[in-house]
């Protein structure tokens, strides 16, 4: 088994074959994983905020969905991924503090699935909204991605292990 990854809030991570990326817990925020079918790589993002970091001393800037999403593209293409050909998984953007009228959550969805649709990047599967906090874990080797939502235990988002290599 592989080095296993850990993707903390703010961070952008890639990995290879041998690589388990895995979120730190999911609240408001969204984890944002990439990949293309016919590569054994694959990236994750752990975005906190909506829109672009602003310019200011101390901002970090993969904490905000544009920054965050232009960094993971980067990263998997610079591991073989081809721009056309990568899809995304997307987990998080819940209330888990149950405030009433608290939109952030929504907010990063909003941002980070906007932003997707404008670069053409589709969204294979999600687990997102509600009042549970979340995690996704992605065995680059075998091809799926899993989750967890509260205290369940770990389900499979996506499997893409019979996709044609």
């Amino acid at each position: 088994m592989g080095e296993q990854i850990i993707v903390q809030t703010g961070e952008v991570k890639v990995g290879l074959e041998n690589d388990i990326l895995k979120s730190s817990p999911i609240g408001s925020c969204v984890v944002v994983v990439f990949f293309d079918e016919k590569i054994v790589a694959g990236g994750m993002a752990h975005i906190m905020l909506p829109g672009k970091a602003p310019e200011k001393k101390g901002a970090i800037p993969t904490r905000y969905t544009e920054n965050a999403i232009e960094d993971l593209l980067n990263g998997v293409i610079e591991l073989g991924a081809r721009k056309n050909y990568i899809k995304a998984v997307i987990a998080g953007g819940g209330n888990v503090l149950k405030r009433e009228g608290d939109m952030i959550g929504t907010d990063n969805l909003n941002s980070v699935s906007s932003l997707l649709k404008e670069k053409n990047i589709p969204i294979l599967a999600q687990s997102v909204g509600g009042t549970n906090r979340k995690s996704v874990r992605f065995d680059i080797r075998h091809r799926i991605i899993y989750f967890t939502e509260g205290d369940s235990i770990e389900g499979i988002l996506l499997d893409f292990s019979h996709s044609a290599q």
